[in-house]
């Protein structure tokens, strides 16, 4: 009788955990905005063609909640301008200390004429150049 009323506790346990609400935050309960601070910017060109170029990000989040959301990129002229968005939890207890990131940006140079290109984050440039037309042309 003693291992059916332990047994019946365990089962009870397992339900009961299997009910209790996700600790994942709702997108509701959670803040976004701009606060990675980018340090560096280096630049990866594969080799391929159309060519392809990766930014590759690296800096710091003010604390240990932060976390990277995504990477808007826009072109202006000759210019991509990177913004990092950030997310936490509203109201989170986090630990105060710098947490640093790196975060790769494929950068959408598809179809480009050639010139010189500048990416932009935050403070942070770095340039590459493209010495003929990004475009795969069909013979």
């Amino acid at each position: 009788m003693r291992l059916k009323s332990i047994s019946l506790i365990f089962i009870l346990t397992l339900a009961l955990a299997a009910c209790a609400p996700s600790t994942e935050p709702l997108p509701s309960e959670m803040e976004f905005g701009e606060s990675a601070s980018v340090e560096s910017i280096e630049l990866l060109q594969l080799e391929s063609f159309p060519v392809q170029v990766n930014a590759v990000l690296r800096g710091n989040l003010p604390d240990g909640c932060t976390e990277i959301e995504h990477v808007e990129q826009n072109l202006r002229g000759n210019v991509f301008e990177l913004k990092v968005i950030t997310r936490r939890p509203k109201d989170a207890m986090c630990t105060m200390a710098l947490a640093p990131f790196e975060e790769r940006v494929a950068l959408e140079v598809n179809g480009l004429a050639a010139g010189e290109y500048t990416v932009r984050a935050g403070e942070q440039e770095a340039s590459f150049r493209f010495d003929v037309d990004n475009i795969l042309r069909s013979e």
